[in-house]
């Protein structure tokens, strides 16, 4: 009858009520756990984050804030609303994680690699020209400038957590840094080969001359 079929409805209704509870339990769980984990992170090896410390430091605090009002709403027996709100910690609670995955390799990237490399081909370069080395088609030092200068604005970038971006422009770094290093190798390889075959090289000048000479002798003796 009627009566039967309201008393199972809410039957129904209340075992809903507490499995949403159970899994909103177990999933809160999760996620606190998750973002203690980045709390801890942050505070033990702040100095990976660089410039990005205080926008993460600022996201883990709005975090807490929706753990907070998801607790408040969840035990005044409000559990469709918590729920919703349990879904947005969660989903920044796991943005932030994949963000402070992503961060240290490219600071470090940005702070300590690519300068180091540059330094290291700046300084080569520059003994390369003293000692006598010839750079026929490529303006070096405008090139690493050129890097220099993105590297600058990489990390500007960075501070303003645009991680793609960053990425991106790491890895158009990091490739024109090693054609960097191939313009000085092959600058290298070519005095090297040089070198070695010097007396060779000498000998055909010195043939090409010979052979240059005669072939104006005879030139002027036909036109005689």
């Amino acid at each position: 009858n009627v009566m039967e079929q309201e008393v199972r409805n809410i039957r129904e209704g209340l075992k809903e009520l507490r499995e949403s509870e159970e899994r909103n339990s177990l999933e809160v769980q999760q996620a606190l756990d998750v973002y203690e984990e980045l709390k801890q992170k942050l505070r033990e090896n702040g100095e990976a984050f660089g410039p990005t410390y205080s926008e993460i430091q600022k996201q883990l605090k709005s975090v807490e804030g929706e753990f907070t009002q998801f607790v408040t709403l969840n035990t005044s027996g409000d559990p469709i609303e918590a729920r919703e709100v349990l879904d947005v910690a969660a989903k920044h609670t796991y943005e932030t994680e994949e963000l402070m995955d992503r961060i240290p390799k490219l600071f470090e990237e940005l702070n300590d690699i690519f300068p180091a490399q540059l330094q290291e081909i700046t300084d080569g370069y520059k003994q390369m020209i003293e000692d006598d080395y010839v750079f026929p088609e490529e303006d070096v030092q405008a090139d690493i400038q050129r890097v220099a200068e993105r590297v600058e604005n990489s990390l500007e970038d960075l501070t303003k957590v645009e991680i793609a971006e960053v990425e991106a422009a790491n890895r158009d770094t990091a490739k024109e840094i090693d054609d960097l290093y191939s313009v000085l190798e092959r600058e290298i390889e070519a005095k090297r080969y040089v070198l070695k075959n010097q007396s060779v090289i000498a000998d055909f000048i010195g043939h090409a001359e010979n052979n240059n000479r005669q072939l104006m002798i005879e030139i002027d003796h036909t036109s005689q």
